[in-house]
């Protein structure tokens, strides 16, 4: 998988963690949700951290 920028794991590692974005149109959210580590829930209007998101923040990468 791609190596992330240091924007991107910190963004993916905060979400893992608990902060909110509501917004669905965030930048970084919606390159994550293109490689898979992110979705979005239109129902609760938050994005959370998938699977292999889990396991990308686990690796160190």
């Amino acid at each position: 998988m791609k190596k992330l920028t240091k924007a991107q794991r910190a963004f993916l590692i905060s979400i893992h963690k608990g902060a909110v974005e509501r917004n669905s149109a965030h930048t970084i959210g919606n390159t994550l949700n293109k490689l898979g580590l992110l979705n979005y829930s239109y129902g609760t209007r938050q994005w959370y951290v998938t699977a292999a998101g889990i396991e990308q923040i686990s690796k160190g990468e």
